[in-house]
C-alpha cells in the first residue's frame, strides 16, 4: 500500500465513528434504548438576540428522555419505565404552571427549548448511572418545533 494510503487508513481508523463514539455507533452489539415522554404547561418570555423581548407565552412543553443498556435485568428490563417517568416528573415539578424564567436555571440563561432540553438532561444524568446510559432528551414546545440534547 502507498505510504499516503497508509496514513489515510491510520487516521481513519483512529477516528473511526465506533472509537470516537462508542455508545452512539453500536454497529453489531446489540442495544435496548427505553423512551419515555411526559408533558406540563409553563410560561416565558425569550430575549432575542437583538435585545427585544417576546410577549410573554406559554406552551404544553412534552418531553421524553430516552436511556439505553446492552442488558436486561433479572425481570427482563433494560430499565423500568415507571422510574424513568418518575425522576423526569420531579426535575419539571417545580416548571409547572409557572414562569421559566422563575428559576434558577433560566435567571441567567434564555428559556429557550434548547436551555430547557440541556437543562433536564443535565439533572436527568445525575441520577442515571452505569451500565445504564442517558441517551438524550427531546423538548417540543409546539407542534412540530423540536429540540433534541444529546452531548
Amino acid at each position: 500500500m502507498p505510504p499516503q494510503r497508509w496514513i489515510v487508513s491510520a487516521i481513519c481508523h483512529l477516528f473511526s465513528p465506533r472509537l470516537v463514539f462508542p455508545r452512539l455507533l453500536r454497529y453489531n452489539d446489540s442495544m435496548f434504548t427505553v423512551v419515555v415522554k411526559t408533558e406540563f404547561f409553563a410560561e416565558h418570555q425569550l430575549t432575542m438576540s437583538d435585545g427585544s423581548k417576546e410577549s410573554l407565552h406559554g406552551h404544553r412543553w412534552k418531553v421524553a428522555a430516552a436511556v439505553a443498556s446492552e442488558t436486561l435485568d433479572a425481570a427482563g428490563l433494560a430499565f423500568d419505565f415507571n422510574l424513568l417517568r418518575e425522576m423526569l416528573d420531579r426535575i419539571i415539578r417545580p416548571f409547572v404552571g409557572r414562569r421559566l424564567e422563575e428559576h434558577q436555571p433560566f435567571q441567567l440563561a434564555n428559556a429557550s427549548a434548547e436551555n430547557v432540553a440541556r437543562h433536564i438532561f443535565e439533572q436527568l444524568a445525575g441520577q442515571i448511572t452505569p451500565p445504564i446510559q442517558l441517551c438524550w432528551v427531546e423538548v417540543t414546545e409546539a407542534a412540530g418545533c423540536k429540540v433534541r440534547y444529546e452531548p
